[in-house]
């Protein structure tokens, strides 16, 4: 059956809804307004715990777990009490028969920690004129120790080792050409560098300890 045109005398006119598309849509504003302010206090809240939550102190940001032994009855884990660090360390030497043609680099790491290295030295073709002495000492009191971890000539090296003690570990550099030479030393790992007057001030004490 077809319907009647609208123009046709037979057309009724359309009742109006009493909820038109426009009278909806002030209605959800006019609601969702209220439910805001009623929630205002309550968001305002979350939000003062989230923004606590996302900037914890430092010291708060994990929860360590029960620490389990490896089968072998030692952690697997070291946890570092000092932050994860790189460094480009350029040492200049003098030649062999000159003052500061030996000079050191010495890191202050915790037993247990790791370190990886890696060295190069420029200015020396000749690999027996250069000498590294990897290696370690404990602070200077009654006891003290002393380790050489590895030593020999060359002109490059790299590798990683674990520290065996609390002190200060690094390398003497000692340029025995003719030359001055220059070492670029890249450390990374869980240390604090050792300033120059620190450690000279820390070799004298060693000295006058070895004396008594």
């Amino acid at each position: 059956m077809n319907q009647p045109a609208l123009d046709t005398p037979t057309s009724r006119p359309r009742r109006p809804w009493p909820w038109t598309l426009a009278g909806f849509a002030a209605g959800a504003a006019l609601t969702a307004a209220v439910f805001a302010l009623a929630r205002a206090p309550a968001d305002a809240g979350a939000a003062d715990a989230r923004a606590a939550v996302a900037t914890p102190d430092a010291q708060e940001r994990f929860v360590p777990p029960l620490d389990r032994q490896a089968d072998t009855g030692t952690l697997p884990i070291a946890v570092a009490q000092v932050p994860f660090r790189s460094d480009t360390f350029h040492i200049a030497l003098a030649s062999g028969d000159e003052a500061g043609h030996e000079l050191e680099q010495k890191l202050r790491a915790a037993a247990g920690t790791a370190l990886g290295y890696s060295w190069s030295v420029s200015g020396i073709d000749n690999p027996e004129e250069f000498y590294v002495d990897l290696h370690g000492h404990a602070p200077p009191a009654p006891g003290y120790r002393e380790d050489s971890f590895r030593q020999g000539g060359g002109l490059a090296d790299s590798g990683s080792f674990v520290v065996p003690f609390d002190g200060i570990h690094g390398w003497l550099f000692k340029n025995d050409s003719a030359g001055p030479a220059v070492v670029t030393l890249q450390v990374s790992g869980f240390y604090t560098p050792v300033p120059a007057e620190e450690l000279a001030a820390i070799e004298a004490s060693i000295e006058a300890l070895a004396a008594q």
